[in-house]
């Protein structure tokens, strides 16, 4: 398939998990893909390694409102149009409420909820009237929270609100906006920080989970949800705004 050819997407934490699998998956079907990212050096990388040409980096710091300016100005100089956001950069800090601090609670809450919605609002005048797509990817634990994870479940839970209501209001220059909500992934957020990184993501990869946790009893893998995204940034989801596909294993059945 190639529903992204001459269409330009922007991918936010696009150098590695499931935002390089996202932005692999857009440049296969045609995309020219824009990777945002603060780690450049595995942007580029993840650059490096796309089908097509004129994919492109662009090192943001997206923690920091005053990121967004610059990083509009950076996308508004390689394209006069972009047909696919993906609002995907994310960081969770889990600890106990007694211990999450002001820092971890603001700095989640900037990267995973404020940024998607500055960074939206900042590109409307090049997705207006263009039929381009939005799509929050937001997590699992936004409908099954869990104890210790307040700060980041709370900001996936305001991805669903904030998908919603941009839905509503952005229908009038012809943009959708849709919520993908991954479960548990196989991804660089729970393997790097091992002392043997590539043993724990084998280990990950290979672990049979509880029949509580979701149905096929395993975590999934970016490949296998990137596709999910290409899917509702494509004209193949042209009559779905306002909704969440959930791509989780089947976690919500029991």
């Amino acid at each position: 398939m190639n529903r992204f050819d001459a269409k330009t997407a922007v991918v936010t934490g696009g150098a590695m998990g499931l935002g390089a699998a996202i932005a692999r998956r857009l440049a296969s079907e045609g995309a020219r893909v824009l990777v945002v990212d603060v780690d450049g050096e595995r942007g580029r990388e993840v650059v490096a390694g796309l089908t097509g040409e004129g994919h492109l980096v662009i090192e943001a710091d997206l923690s920091q409102r005053e990121a967004i300016e610059p990083l509009v100005a950076a996308i508004g100089k390689a394209t006069d149009a972009v047909h696919a956001l993906v609002n995907n950069a994310g960081i969770s800090i889990e600890e106990p409420i007694e211990q999450l601090s002001d820092e971890h609670w603001d700095r989640q809450l900037a990267i995973n909820l404020r940024a998607p919605m500055l960074l939206t609002k900042a590109l409307i005048p090049l997705m207006r009237d263009r039929e381009a797509a939005v799509v929050n990817v937001s997590s699992e634990v936004a409908f099954h929270p869990r104890a210790e994870g307040t700060a980041y479940d709370v900001t996936k839970a305001g991805i669903g609100g904030l998908t919603r209501s941009l839905a509503a209001e952005l229908w009038r220059y012809r943009i959708r906006v849709n919520e993908m909500a991954p479960g548990g992934m196989v991804t660089e957020m729970h393997f790097l920080g091992a002392e043997d990184p590539e043993a724990k993501r084998r280990e990950l990869e290979e672990w049979e989970l509880p029949e509580e946790f979701n149905v096929m009893r395993r975590l999934g893998l970016p490949d296998e949800v990137a596709p999910a995204v290409a899917f509702l940034a494509s004209e193949d989801a042209r009559y779905i705004t306002g909704s969440t596909l959930h791509v989780d294993g089947g976690e919500g059945v029991g």
